[in-house]
């Protein structure tokens, strides 16, 4: 975040913009990570179906949906009820949906965002149609009311958000253009959620160099500076920091922008 690159070099034209503004990437990249996952685990449903009629037994079968659309199914066969699973992870307890079908074989569901309580509903809307030969049709969701439409939304501004970390890197960066065409240096820079802009005559540049601070426990710090013929000093970041071949590079590059004939 502290060195300018030259990103643009010709006659005419020199461009250098800060470098090392890694931050807003990494961190759209990581809002776009949480907003797949949200919408992953907030859109990501398994729901529970069974039916029967006069001479055909009881056929359930689990139905994985994502954003309401089913992508796999799971053929159980007749149920004969389901309990609560509790399952100790260190020092947290989690609770799914334990179906026993035929021949006492388990199916456990998935440990989604519902309570205990609603999982408990569940249970017993299960264990109930097992009981109840005159109901034909039993529909529910393994995963209870997790909450998909808030988690959505936090998905979907999470996913703004991350692109917009990456869009907005190019308005967060300092950019020093030398334009010998119109004999201007143009400063552009961000001032909290601003973008301005600072113009100097290119005529009025005379040297670049590298200026050096030392701190209270005498670590040397550097900038890059611009002087101008009257001897004034235009610093192109605000503040020092260590690292001086970066910014010698730098001002080497102007120095010899500045020294070509016109």
């Amino acid at each position: 975040m502290d060195e300018l690159n030259v990103i643009h070099r010709e006659r005419d034209r020199l461009i250098l913009r800060q470098g090392g503004l890694w931050w807003p990437v990494l961190m759209g990249g990581l809002l776009l990570i949480f907003a797949l996952l949200m919408m992953w685990a907030s859109g990501s449903a398994t729901r529970l179906t069974c039916t029967r009629s006069a001479g055909i037994p009881m056929q359930c079968q689990t139905t994985h949906e994502f954003l309401g659309l089913p992508y796999a199914t799971e053929n159980l066969g007749p149920l004969r009820g389901a309990r609560l699973a509790h399952n100790q992870v260190g020092w947290r307890t989690t609770t799914s949906i334990l179906l026993i079908a035929a021949a006492d074989t388990q199916v456990r569901g998935p440990e989604a965002a519902a309570t205990c309580d609603e999982k408990g509903e569940i249970v017993n809307a299960i264990n109930t149609f097992v009981q109840s030969p005159q109901e034909t049709r039993l529909e529910v969701p393994l995963d209870g009311d997790s909450g998909a439409p808030a988690a959505i939304l936090l998905g979907l501004l999470g996913l703004l958000a991350g692109i917009g970390g990456g869009l907005a890197r190019n308005h967060l960066l300092t950019r020093w253009t030398f334009d010998r065409t119109h004999n201007r240096v143009l400063h552009r820079y961000s001032a909290g959620l601003q973008v301005k802009a600072a113009s100097y005559a290119l005529r009025d540049i005379a040297n670049a160099h590298v200026a050096v601070q030392n701190t209270p426990q005498g670590e040397p710090t550097y900038r890059v500076e611009l002087v101008t013929y009257d001897r004034r000093s235009i610093p192109l970041l605000a503040w020092y920091s260590n690292r001086a071949s970066g910014k010698e590079r730098a001002a080497l590059a102007i120095r010899e922008f500045l020294q070509q004939s016109t």
